[in-house]
């Protein structure tokens, strides 16, 4: 992405964050939904020190949850709980859209640290205020996926299976891919 080296900032007027490290954030999750960990792993510095130097911190945020959902599928990423609390950190200040995904990453990042009782609730709440405010509902059937998980790694089987069920249920009604 030529464009993100000559003008990280351009739309940014628009926005109110730079679309194109937004879109660099996109590519990061596709390349680890592919396995390029790798080349994940080096974009992720890379954006990151662009989103710092400009001060884009909505986008700060989001790398810094890529960031713990490439360690969850296996790159190569020390501390993902520290990299989910800075993005917690940043999204407090920033708005609820960003709290959804960060609360999700801080999920994922509890979940890696066999933390499942504070798995649940950065994932319960991810799921509430994404409901409460209606937004990111897209990635809903993804959270509920998580959540799901750390229900069954919790012990509670019952819990486990009724959220699987309704992220399965919820992703084909939407046909959204989990």
């Amino acid at each position: 992405m030529t464009l993100l080296e000559d003008d990280p900032l351009a739309g940014s007027d628009l926005y109110g964050y730079s679309p194109l490290l937004s879109a660099r954030n996109a590519w990061l999750f596709a390349r680890v939904w592919m396995g390029h960990f790798g080349e994940a792993e080096r974009e992720l510095r890379h954006a990151r020190e662009v989103a710092k130097a400009h001060k884009q911190f909505d986008v700060l945020c989001w790398l810094e949850t890529a960031t713990v959902f490439l360690a969850r599928f296996g790159g190569n990423v020390a501390a993902p709980l520290a990299h989910a609390r800075r993005a917690v950190e940043l999204a407090d200040k920033i708005n609820p859209f960003s709290r959804v995904i960060v609360s999700w990453g801080l999920g994922m990042a509890h979940g890696l640290a066999g933390d499942w009782p504070s798995s649940l609730t950065a994932l319960e709440d991810a799921v509430a205020t994404a409901r409460d405010r209606r937004i990111v509902l897209i990635l809903e059937p993804t959270f509920l996926a998580y959540l799901a998980e750390s229900y069954f790694h919790a012990g509670d089987l019952q819990r486990a299976r009724t959220g699987a069920e309704e992220a399965l249920a919820l992703a084909q009604q939407r046909e959204t891919p989990t």
